[in-house]
């Protein structure tokens, strides 16, 4: 599956829920999520080359998903497999052991809101701030529709382009340690 997914830098999360809310998404409970970011050949973001495969090993509420992804084009639409893994501490000797190295860790409070095919993430990233993502899974022959389908949600929503992040949390992370 592709994951087709826009980031936004916003000032607050308030305008963008009372929309969601009176369009008909559902809202998720908020959730705390923890970040350990592996990188294959590499342990930072500069020596990264975009579609290199990057992994992830979150926790949410004591369950550990391991999330593999590797860009498949400029946009940064990826190629995503995930898996539930228990304990963390298993994923990581795993990652260890494929030659991955530890390049950062990430934690927020994120909501999600769905309608449909889109889900709305809505986080709050110690050290990075706030930020909105549209998303959309779909199969890789359809990623050019869900890209507009995508825009055209966010445009809704009342995020504009000038607001556009194109860095992954992972990568905004590391320049700030370094």
């Amino acid at each position: 599956m592709i994951e087709v997914e826009q980031k936004f830098r916003v000032k607050n999360h308030t305008s963008i829920e009372t929309r969601l809310s009176s369009l008909g998404y559902k809202r998720s409970d908020t959730v705390h999520q923890a970040d350990k970011v592996f990188l294959l050949n590499s342990d930072n973001f500069k020596t990264f080359t975009p579609g290199d495969p990057v992994t992830r090993l979150r926790t949410v509420n004591g369950s550990t998903t391991l999330t593999f992804k590797r860009a498949i084009n400029v946009e940064g639409d990826s190629v995503e497999h995930e898996m539930t893994i228990n304990p963390a501490s298993a994923g990581e000797g795993l990652l260890l052991e494929m030659g991955y190295k530890p390049a950062t860790n990430i934690e927020k409070m994120r909501t999600e809101y769905k309608l449909g095919e889109i889900t709305i993430a809505l986080d709050d990233v110690v050290g990075l701030g706030l930020f909105a993502e549209v998303e959309i899974v779909c199969s890789e022959g359809q990623a050019d529709a869900a890209r507009k389908k995508v825009l055209a949600t966010a445009d809704s929503l009342g995020l504009k382009a000038e607001d556009i992040e194109t860095k992954k949390y992972d990568q905004l992370m590391s320049e700030l340690s370094a």
